[in-house]
């Protein structure tokens, strides 16, 4: 199954941890998605062309406060271009207020609630296995159309389950970008 992460920056200088965490963890278990890197200067249908141009089934994005809009209106056109690919949003913006979201973009299938890493490996895999039961803490709607929350928000307790999120390091320390790291989290 062809799955991409979709990472909105502020800047060019900027990474995304949280997708580069999610990327790595699914890769360590065998999982294959691409990362793809961008900035909000980037023109929303260059974008487009290289989701499409990957013609994915799954395209998850990750939703901050400074990519909202942007992100919002590249799920758009994704729906539009790619009807039948299923359109996973993860991030501070979206995960805690399903409701909400499924409201504000009817486009979205998935929201991955609280860390990622997990989750959404869990969901590639079940999406891969034609698996009708969704996994936990990832909310969307049923055949109904009723939004199902389904177990709340996940945290990733031990920090070693996750790769180093940096395979690039080297390239990314020559392109002058900013690296960041977490050793906690919450």
């Amino acid at each position: 199954m062809k799955s991409i992460l979709v990472a909105i920056n502020s800047k060019y200088v900027h990474t995304a941890l949280g997708l580069r965490y999610v990327n790595e963890f699914c890769r360590k278990n065998a999982i294959e998605v691409t990362l793809i890197e961008e900035t909000i200067q980037t023109p929303l249908l260059a974008v487009l062309a290289e989701i499409t141009r990957a013609k994915p089934e799954v395209v998850g994005f990750s939703v901050h406060i400074w990519n909202k809009t942007y992100v919002y209106s590249l799920i758009e056109l994704v729906r539009k271009v790619l009807p039948a690919a299923k359109i996973v949003v993860g991030g501070p913006e979206v995960a805690f207020e399903p409701e909400r979201i499924f409201n504000e973009k009817s486009e979205i299938d998935f929201i991955v609630q609280g860390e990622g890493e997990i989750c959404f490996s869990e969901l590639l895999k079940a999406l891969k296995n034609a698996d009708d039961k969704v996994p936990a803490h990832i909310a969307y709607r049923d055949k109904n159309g009723a939004v199902q929350i389904n177990g709340g928000v996940t945290v990733v307790e031990d920090l070693a389950e996750l790769g180093f999120p940096y395979p690039d390091l080297e390239t990314i320390v020559a392109e002058n970008k900013i690296v960041y790291y977490e050793c906690t989290r919450g």
